[in-house]
């Protein structure tokens, strides 16, 4: 039974992400093909570079000797760069372990899932790692990109998403999911439907269906108005 509530969700959702994805090519298509006519009429502003002598420049001689000054550099000077190595470690931290950042992604998902249960969630995560992490036995080079995907996913509380990726390393998904989980599925799809709903809104996604004469049209009327404001 759960693999039949699982199968009917997982339809959905892919269906919901093909069609998302197809739609955002759309748009970025159009998207270059509307630049493309801005860089006909409205031409790139190039300012000229000064050439200075560091040797009579002394700005030039006051940031080259602040750079060979330990007492002056912040980049070399660990008491005044604590602040900084602080902030990078955690970036670091938080980058290579998403489960130790919990905590503070919890703090930036809305209130409703982050009440989900995201046991189902975890147990995929944990699955793919031990398939894509460089430490595993069976870990393939091809599979790094996979990596990041999953942890940007479990981050992000995406179980839709990160079971699309578990099913591309022949992960069995339906080892891991229970009904608990499907409210978080229910959510990623709704979520997902949402953002469908907001590319079909956008001026892109309208002007992008329309015909090619008509785009291009637009394009040159909206630039050639753009430049006459700006009076290039």
């Amino acid at each position: 039974m759960i693999d039949i509530e699982l199968g009917l969700r997982m339809n959905k959702i892919d269906f919901s992400i093909n069609l998302l994805s197809r739609m955002d090519a759309k748009i970025k298509s159009y998207i270059l093909e509307f630049e493309s006519v801005r860089d006909i009429y409205i031409k790139p502003v190039t300012i000229p570079v000064q050439e200075t002598n560091p040797e009579t420049n002394p700005e030039t001689n006051s940031e080259t000797n602040s750079e060979t000054n330990p007492e002056t550099n912040s980049e070399t000077n660990p008491e005044t760069n604590s602040e900084t190595n602080s902030e990078t470690n955690s970036e670091t931290n938080s980058e290579t372990n998403p489960e130790t950042n919990s905590e503070t992604n919890s703090e930036q998902l809305e209130p409703r899932i982050a009440s989900l249960n995201c046991t189902g969630l975890r147990k995929i995560y944990h699955a793919i790692a031990r398939k894509t992490h460089p430490d595993s036995i069976d870990f393939d080079v091809k599979n790094t990109a996979l990596m990041n995907e999953s942890r940007t996913y479990y981050n992000k509380r995406d179980l839709a998403r990160l079971i699309q990726v578990a099913q591309k390393i022949g992960i069995e998904v339906s080892n891991y999911i229970t009904e608990v989980d499907f409210p978080l599925l229910d959510y990623n799809l709704e979520k997902i439907q949402e953002s469908i709903n907001k590319s079909v809104e956008s001026s892109a996604w309208k002007l992008s269906k329309k015909s090619t004469e008509e785009r291009r049209e637009f394009a040159i009327t909206y630039w050639k108005n753009k430049r006459d404001i700006l009076n290039i």
